[in-house]
């Protein structure tokens, strides 16, 4: 019984883990979307490279945001969306999907002419 309880508890620390391995991602990426003046798509490609490295499945993975150009001191946000499936410990059968994300606001800081 404690087994199964130890083995329950380790499963939703990878769901835990996953989510702050999304918010670190967003809070990465608004600074470059704040300082870019908006969200581009090598950041995107760069976004979904970092899901990649971090051992996800991008295929899983949204991201969208406020897209460049935002021009000065305007409000710029990044969201960061996972879908992760969380198994029955030992038997490794899939029972539910569960929706992870991450939500960075901030506001830019480039102007265009």
């Amino acid at each position: 019984m404690i087994l199964a309880l130890l083995i329950i508890f380790a499963n939703f620390f990878s769901i835990m883990n996953t989510q702050l391995k999304l918010n670190n991602l967003a809070r990465q990426a608004i600074r470059v979307v704040e300082v870019e003046g908006g969200l581009t798509q090598q950041e995107i490609n760069y976004l979904m490279n970092q899901i990649s490295n971090m051992g996800l499945d991008p295929s899983k993975a949204t991201i969208e945001g406020s897209y460049y150009p935002v021009q000065l001191r305007n409000p710029v946000y990044i969201r960061v969306k996972y879908t992760a499936t969380f198994n029955v410990p030992l038997l490794n059968i899939p029972i539910t999907n569960i929706d992870l994300g991450a939500r960075m606001d901030g506001s830019s800081e480039k102007f265009f002419k």
